[in-house]
């Protein structure tokens, strides 16, 4: 075939720019005391620092009550006593209760549904069917879960 050029494929050299960079310690005192012999794991050890913050506290701080097995453990009790504070505020106003959360509705939903289980009942045909009321057209399904929700979230 003259005249047609079939283009080919160049190699292209590997640049060294995929390489790690160094950290760079913005901290003076941080600076002053970082060993480049070490790894970072261990400069953090020594400087006291958590590499990793989750790891600092226990799981039974990070997701519930903070119950400590041994006092030694925390170290700022005010923390701790700002916790239980709220946590027993959460127990008297009833929020955050595993009941309260399972049957929880956003105010979106509850404006959707208020209507339409006003005007229906459980009757999740004619949901379906009304465009109106069911303007995101929800299929059945969808309905009869929220629907059921809702009946729970206004029952005391």
């Amino acid at each position: 075939m003259p005249g047609k050029r079939v283009q080919t494929h160049k190699k292209k050299k590997l640049s060294r720019t995929n390489r790690k960079q160094k950290a760079k310690i913005l901290n003076a005192t941080v600076a002053e005391k970082w060993n480049k012999q070490l790894t970072t794991a261990d400069n953090f050890k020594i400087l006291g620092l958590a590499k990793n913050a989750n790891d600092v506290l226990p799981i039974s701080y990070r997701f519930s009550k903070p119950v400590s097995k041994n006092e030694d453990e925390v170290k700022d009790s005010s923390l701790l006593e700002e916790w239980s504070t709220i946590d027993s505020e959460k127990n008297i106003t009833g929020h955050g209760s595993a009941r309260r959360t399972a049957n929880w509705l956003s105010d979106e939903d509850v404006e959707y549904l208020g209507p339409l289980f006003e005007k229906y009942g459980t009757d999740y045909d004619s949901m379906f069917r009304d465009v109106k009321l069911n303007c995101y057209q929800h299929p059945k399904g969808w309905l009869k879960r929220k629907i059921e929700k809702y009946i729970k979230f206004k029952s005391p």
